[in-house]
């Protein structure tokens, strides 16, 4: 995921809130329980916590350990954090 696909998602997930908030609807995640739409500020406040600690790591391992520090409850950190960070530290390393 590149810069500009980064910011698409964040685009993305803010009109999905901008729509459906008044609306008052369910959000089924992918990966979680039913909720509502402040599900979106969540996963925008991830993403951009996930980037801030990609920079700030030297090992893709310091990132895990410091993402799941600062998210301990959330699910699936083997395989989705995995990928997640194996992406942005090719990507900073262009």
């Amino acid at each position: 995921v590149d810069a500009d696909a980064v910011n698409n998602w964040e685009d993305t997930l803010k009109d999905l809130k901008a729509k459906y908030a008044p609306l008052k609807v369910a959000v089924y995640p992918g990966h979680g329980k039913p909720t509502d739409t402040g599900v979106f500020d969540t996963d925008l406040h991830y993403i951009r916590d996930l980037l801030s600690i990609v920079k700030e790591s030297k090992t893709q391992e310091e990132a895990k350990a410091a993402m799941i520090n600062k998210y301990p409850a959330w699910e699936n950190t083997d395989f989705l954090l995995a990928q997640s960070l194996k992406n942005q530290f090719a990507l900073s390393k262009k």
